[in-house]
């Protein structure tokens, strides 16, 4: 219990302002660190420079390294998606769903808590791999010829703005005209269509010109387009 009142008192011995000095970067950052850098200065020098944080994984990091892994996993087998027969997601669905199973039962990087948190893990990936099965049957109808897939958790190492930066893109696709599409598999909250297509455009825009360094609130993740710098060939986000 508190009864008093709280008295701050300056340390004497510390300067009352400090000039800041550039550092050397010891490593690449990872992509995703930027988006802590845009989100948090204090975030992103603890995490991403002196990567001081928890080993202790919860529920949804464990749900969506399982989800990506799956999805690996599968195209490993199906990469072709320049035509899709009829019925073709149920299947790619069950697919999805039968190797999830087989990495929670197999794999120890997989196992979740509790034989409660594993049930909850397979009807939450199920939901999110049937919803991936029907995207993917989306996406080769909207793109005229389809799309070949030819890269999964690719990892990648570039430079930006005098910057070293690393990561990892969840696919890469190859359009029939060679260019390519890099596509970011997100496992949180669902993000309407049209807010994205509106913010992309504008993220790799603010990309281009520098800003995603300055900028306090960024149109939408900057992974995607920063990753634009690292395959020069990407025609779409």
């Amino acid at each position: 219990s508190f009864t008093g009142p709280l008295i701050y008192a300056a340390a004497p011995e510390l300067a009352a302002g400090q000039t800041p000095v550039a550092a050397r970067l010891p490593r690449a950052i990872g992509t995703s660190q930027i988006a802590n850098w845009l989100d948090c200065r204090r975030k992103f020098y603890y995490a991403g420079l002196l990567r001081i944080g928890s080993d202790v994984r919860t529920f949804k990091p464990k749900l969506g390294n399982l989800v990506h892994k799956t999805i690996q996993e599968f195209h490993l087998a199906v990469r072709g998606f320049q035509a899709v027969p009829e019925g073709a997601p149920a299947t790619w669905a069950a697919r999805l769903q039968e190797i999830a199973r087989a990495l929670v039962a197999s794999d120890p990087k997989f196992g979740f808590d509790s034989a409660l948190e594993n049930r909850a893990a397979i009807r939450a990936a199920d939901r999110l791999l049937e919803r991936y099965a029907y995207e993917l049957e989306a996406a080769a109808r909207r793109s005229a010829g389809g799309f070949e897939i030819v890269g999964t958790e690719e990892s990648v190492a570039y430079e930006h703005a005098g910057i070293a930066l690393s990561g990892k893109i969840d696919r890469i696709d190859r359009r029939p005209d060679g260019s390519l599409v890099l596509v970011d598999v997100k496992t949180g909250a669902f993000k309407r269509d049209k807010a994205m297509t509106a913010a992309f455009p504008k993220l790799a825009a603010a990309a281009a010109a520098g800003d995603l360094w300055i900028k306090a609130t960024p149109p939408a993740n900057p992974q995607l387009a920063l990753y634009r710098f690292a395959k020069p060939q990407t025609g779409s986000l």
